[in-house]
């Protein structure tokens, strides 16, 4: 433990405790709000708390090789003074859209392997590209739209599923074979297996444990998924009852669910450049496309 004696040294603007055995970091630490640099690197942190927050002068902080799994504390996305962040070998497993307001940042070395947001694919391109994503994410709580287009993704990110209010969803140009909730739900021999998993909710910053389904986005006008692997489209599509414009064109479709009839405020189906040879008789409801 970190002795209290600490606390009288308001000044101190380096703390150094690597390599100790340290399970926890004391709430009183968030006095020593001069400090620049703070190394907890190689201890036994079991969770990092938001107390650290709290440490407005902070420049670097270094959280490598401790056993902590958590998201990253939405407490710590106040600090603007920091510049490097280090948790190598240690388990965050999340960027909340707000880390985005960590402008000071120039370094920040994490572990890919543990970090489910953003995609992998974000983070391979370095901390502009992650920064650039999740402001992309809290301006699609403003603007209801969200342009994925020509990101190389390989599955769609999870945590759009939270956007309700969202009009406009745009994921051409990447490699998805399928749109939540495949395939997280699916039938096996007639029996329904569904597959949970952490989401971040973007709106309530907050994380829950359930089964993304992208067709929860109820207020969805426009979805274009062109130029991507879709082998199928979900029953679920049937939900999107707002659905005016659709584009499915280039992708490996071989069918098209018999639901597809039921979004009858269609005005634009394009699915050109699939390999389907027939289509399901209830697109006859959609009476409404031009």
């Amino acid at each position: 433990e970190l002795p209290t004696c600490l606390t009288s040294l308001v000044n101190l603007t380096e703390l150094r405790l690597e390599d100790n055995l340290l399970a926890g970091i004391a709430p009183f630490v968030s006095l020593l709000t001069e400090l620049r640099l703070l190394n907890l690197e190689n201890n036994m942190i079991a969770s990092v708390p938001d107390e650290l927050g709290c440490l407005i002068n902070l420049e670097t902080l270094i959280l490598s090789k401790n056993p902590f799994n958590q998201a990253f504390p939405l407490a710590l996305c106040g600090l603007t003074t920091l510049k490097t962040l280090s948790a190598m070998e240690s388990r965050f497993t999340l960027l909340p859209a707000a880390f985005c307001h960590l402008t000071g940042l120039t370094s920040i070395n994490l572990d890919p392997a543990y970090i489910r947001v953003p995609a992998k694919e974000v983070l391979a391109k370095g901390l502009d590209a992650v920064s650039s994503y999740l402001k992309e994410l809290l301006e699609a709580v403003k603007t209801h739209r969200l342009d994925l287009s020509s990101r190389s993704l390989e599955e769609v990110p999870v945590e759009i599923c939270s956007l309700l209010g969202l009009e406009e969803l745009i994921l051409d140009g990447n490699t998805f074979a399928y749109l939540p909730p495949q395939p997280f739900r699916e039938w096996v021999d007639g029996r329904k297996v569904e597959t949970t998993v952490d989401i971040f909710d973007i709106i309530d910053n907050s994380v829950y444990h359930g089964i993304p389904d992208m067709m929860d986005l109820h207020t969805l006008v426009l979805l274009s998924a062109k130029n991507n692997q879709l082998c199928m489209i979900p029953p679920e599509i049937a939900d999107l009852s707002a659905l005016t414009v659709l584009h499915l064109d280039h992708n490996k479709l071989q069918d098209l669910p018999e639901e597809l009839g039921m979004c009858t405020a269609l005005t634009e189906l394009t699915i050109t450049n699939n390999e389907m040879a027939v289509l399901p008789v209830t697109l006859g409801n959609l009476v409404n496309l031009k």
